[in-house]
Order: structure tokens, then sequence, then C-alpha cells
């Protein structure tokens, strides 16, 4: 069979016995570029990704019977059940704050991550110390959140080191649910200093929704008090990964084996079809 190459035909036989005419440039490039390709894979440094599983409590089938409990408890004769889920932002609103600049800036500060973040050979060689801005962009860049219409959320943490790795992925969901419950605690006890300064000053009709207004915020307040995992509920915590993600030297190395060959043909074909010109 004879291929058609910039308008002269050769045979595969041809082609044969041009590797061994160019066989010198295939033992040099490819080996080359396979070298070059193994100090440039052992350069780049290994990361290890750890994963947590979570589902958002918004969803959660439990809420009701506990709201319920609880609004039998407090409200009394009141016969309608509390659901926790209209107590509680949203599952995009809480996986907002989550990534947000403002809780992981809140995160490193309060545990102290900035030395483990930055390692001291890293802060020598930076031209200005590194601020919380810094280490925000640190653990933002390192953070993956997938999630769609169902409860089940997962977060990837990429770092270099794989304790850390599943140190943050943890830390940050547990810290994240203490976060919007405190804010929730926080929110139901002004509702419930602005109300009652109001009950009492009104007419009947009024008092009566401002107590109901009160029942609702108060059960709010013991939701948030006794739920510690108020947000997301861990299904799978993050486990310190054993083997690491990337980069992948072994594909790194045969790439450039398959450019050396691809570069080596390119380079034999050209001197081929210039041959009768030099």
């Amino acid at each position: 069979r004879k291929i058609d190459l910039i308008g002269e035909y050769i045979s595969l036989l041809d082609l044969s016995s041009l590797f061994l005419v160019y066989r010198k440039i295939y033992l040099l490039l490819i080996p080359l570029c396979a070298i070059i390709a193994v100090f440039i894979a052992l350069s780049i440094p290994r990361y290890y990704e750890a994963k947590v599983l979570m589902v958002s409590s918004t969803s959660s089938s439990s809420g009701g019977s506990l709201g319920s409990l609880i609004g039998g408890v407090l409200g009394g004769s009141s016969s309608s059940s509390f659901d926790i889920s209209s107590a509680k932002p949203s599952k995009e609103t809480a996986i907002a704050i989550l990534s947000s600049k403002r809780f992981i800036e809140s995160y490193i500060e309060k545990n102290n991550l900035m030395p483990l973040i930055f390692t001291n050979s890293e802060i020598e060689n930076s031209v200005k110390e590194p601020d919380l801005s810094d280490g925000y962009e640190q653990i933002e860049s390192s953070l993956r959140i997938y999630y769609d219409a169902g409860p089940l959320i997962e977060m990837t943490v990429t770092w270099g080191e794989p304790a850390f790795a599943a140190f943050i992925a943890n830390g940050m969901v547990e810290t994240v649910n203490e976060f919007i419950r405190q804010e929730a605690i926080e929110e139901s006890r002004k509702s419930v200093a602005f109300l009652e300064r109001e009950l009492g000053s009104k007419d009947a009709n009024t008092n009566q929704i401002l107590s109901k207004l009160i029942e609702r915020q108060m059960q709010s307040m013991v939701l948030a008090s006794v739920r510690e995992e108020y947000m997301f509920k861990i299904i799978d915590p993050a486990v310190e990964p054993k083997n690491p993600s990337g980069p992948s030297r072994r594909l790194i190395v045969m790439g450039a084996i398959l450019f050396g060959t691809f570069l080596s043909f390119v380079i034999s074909m050209i001197h081929f079809q210039t041959r009768k010109y030099w």
C-alpha cells in the first residue's frame, strides 16, 4: 500500500526503511523527551484529595417530627407543627456561606491555620508576609463543592498534605454548622426581644399574632441550640487519603514519549521530502 506524502507516493516498506535511515533521530529525541518528562514529573508536587459526603438538613425528613414535638411542648394548645427547614437558609445559601471569604477567613483565624497553610520556606521566599486574604485564596482554590437538585453534597479539598486536606474538609463543615447555628440563635433572640417589647402595647388580635411569632422564634432557637449538625449532616466524613490524586507521572512520561516519536517522524519526513533541495 502506498501513502501520499506531500505529493510523493511512498510505500509502507519505504516508511520502515525511512525509520532505519533516520533511526538516530528517533534514538536521540525519544529518550531525550522521556528524560525531560521524568524531571518535570518529579518537580511537580503531589497533591491529595479529601472528600466529605453530606446532606443538607433543610431537606431532611426528620425535621417535621422534631418540629411537631417542640411545637407541642412550646405551643401548648397550638396544633400546628414547626418546620425546621423554614428557619434555616437554603442549601444554596449555606454553600455560598461555606465558600465565602468572610467565613473562610474567620475559620483560618479561629484555628490559627496560617502557619500550616504557608510553610516557613514559602514565607521566607515571598516578597511580603501572607495575610488572611492570601490564606483565603489558598483554601478557596483548593475547595470544590458538587451538588444538584437532590440533598447530597460532596465537598473535596485538594492539598499537598493528606492529613491537612482531611482536617480542612471535616473542620470546615463542622465550623459552618456552628457558624450558621449561632447566627440563627442570635437572630431568633433578637426577634423575640423585639416582639416581647411590642407585646402588650397592641390590641388583642395583634397580641395573639405576636404571641404566635414569639412561639415560632422560640422553637427556632431551641432547634438551633440542640442540633449540632444544624445545616449539613455528614454521611461520610473525610479520611486521610493514602494515595496521591496526582500528578500522574506515568501519563506525563508516556505523553512525552509519544510526543518524541511524533517529533522524530516529522523531522525525518521533512528531511526526506526536502533532501533533493539540499
